[in-house]
């Protein structure tokens, strides 16, 4: 009769949570989150450029912003020597297909590409003209334990997302919507300086540069 009563108790609890994993769901659906970008360190993104032969003179902040179909972070600046700066921003979107660098890119004037060039990598970067400066400009997908790469356009992007493992934790976020079942989430990197034709930043020092930042740039939490 015990073993009975403690069998019934069992199946109503993980009926009750079943409920709710359903409840939250169809919430999801009917209201779903919109999408948050959490903010880059500049303490640490200031350490590696200074640890890398980089100046790191900051600038002013770009702000975040947010929109049911993306978000940025506040974005972070700094002169970074030879007449160029750096723009550092996280940004996330909502639909797999709006997946690219220019959508995060036209989250700002500052940030945007025009006259835009696609150069093969690795890493894939563009390069073009902001303001009538020469600008070179990839987006960081970085996940747990540092995997991921750089990209552009959506082609380029969605691999680097699929690719990443996720664990029971990010399946468990997604089915009781705390989070999108994918994040499509990478960090802008710009780099302007010299006016048009004068070539921007040489490619060995735009390789040191992605290298030294990397490290400072993970996600400071995974559940936004």
């Amino acid at each position: 009769m015990v073993a009975s009563r403690s069998i019934s108790g069992r199946q109503s609890f993980f009926a009750l949570l079943a409920t709710i994993a359903v409840l939250l769901a169809l919430k999801s659906i009917i209201w779903p989150r919109w999408p948050s970008a959490s903010a880059i360190n500049a303490r640490a993104v200031s350490q590696q450029l200074k640890s890398h032969g980089f100046s790191a003179e900051p600038l002013a902040s770009l702000p975040s912003r947010r929109r049911y179909e993306w978000a940025t972070s506040e974005g972070l600046g700094y002169g970074i020597g030879e007449g160029q700066t750096l723009r550092l921003v996280r940004g996330i979107v909502r639909e797999r297909l709006s997946f690219s660098a220019s959508l995060l890119a036209a989250s700002d004037p500052s940030l945007r590409l025009q006259k835009r060039q696609l150069l093969p990598g690795p890493p894939q970067s563009a390069q073009g003209l902001n303001q009538a400066a020469s600008m070179r400009q990839t987006c960081l997908v970085l996940g747990k334990a540092g995997m991921g790469g750089y990209g552009v356009t959506t082609d380029q992007l969605l691999p680097l997302v699929d690719q990443l493992p996720t664990d029971r934790l990010d399946r468990l976020r997604s089915l009781l919507g705390l989070q999108l079942p994918r994040r499509y989430e990478c960090v802008l990197i710009s780099v302007k300086g010299g006016r048009a034709g004068a070539g921007g930043i040489d490619e060995q020092r735009w390789q040191k540069l992605l290298e030294g930042i990397r490290p400072a740039l993970a996600p400071r939490s995974a559940g936004h």
